[in-house]
């Protein structure tokens, strides 16, 4: 199973209350989410690219492979769980 690394609450009001509007899910949905869709994968690195690359935009947020995705979301893969 994989397991996100991303420290939620660290996330300010205004990051949540993007996410929810670009995903269409409030975020109570998403942490429960057993499944990651490539939206919500693509909002969360635009959000977190954000705070240190003020000029990215989501559309070149969706450029990233899925390799670059694993390691910058801090993903695992751990076949025991």
């Amino acid at each position: 199973m994989s397991e996100l690394k991303l420290d939620l609450d660290g996330l300010t009001l205004n990051e949540v209350e993007l996410i929810e509007e670009l995903t269409g899910k409030d975020i109570e949905a998403l942490v429960s989410m057993d499944v990651m869709s490539g939206k919500v994968a693509k909002v969360l690195v635009y959000i977190m690219r954000k705070r240190t690359e003020p000029a990215i935009t989501l559309e070149e947020c969706g450029n990233m492979s899925l390799a670059e995705l694993t390691g910058f979301l801090g993903l695992t893969n751990d076949p025991k769980e």
